[in-house]
């Protein structure tokens, strides 16, 4: 079994993390895992990285940093493919927010 931790200097960070709505995440209190998980959430990782990465290579490159909104204003993931692309809300980051 190896043990996840974070090192001691942050483990105060985890009071201000959220593993699930609503509950703090702790650091200390990480579950530990076998060496097979570790292989295995390294190869998601390393998939979901992939995906993100083809994303953002088909996405219209004036339109890096922007967050896409449905009709209703909640957050999706854009498919520029599709025939709803070209509906969604681009909302683009400031400085300051807003």
């Amino acid at each position: 079994m190896v043990a996840l931790d974070l090192p001691r200097h942050r483990r105060g960070i985890g009071q201000r993390l959220s593993g699930t709505p609503g509950r703090p995440f702790y650091p200390k209190k990480m579950v530990a895992c076998t060496l097979t998980e570790g292989t295995q959430l390294k190869q998601d990782w390393l998939r979901a990285l992939e995906e993100a990465r083809s994303l953002i290579r088909a996405l219209p490159p004036e339109e890096i940093g922007c967050l896409y909104l449905d009709a209703k204003g909640v957050p999706v993931t854009p498919n520029p493919a599709a025939k709803q692309f070209s509906s969604l809300i681009r909302h683009v980051g400031s400085v300051r927010g807003a």
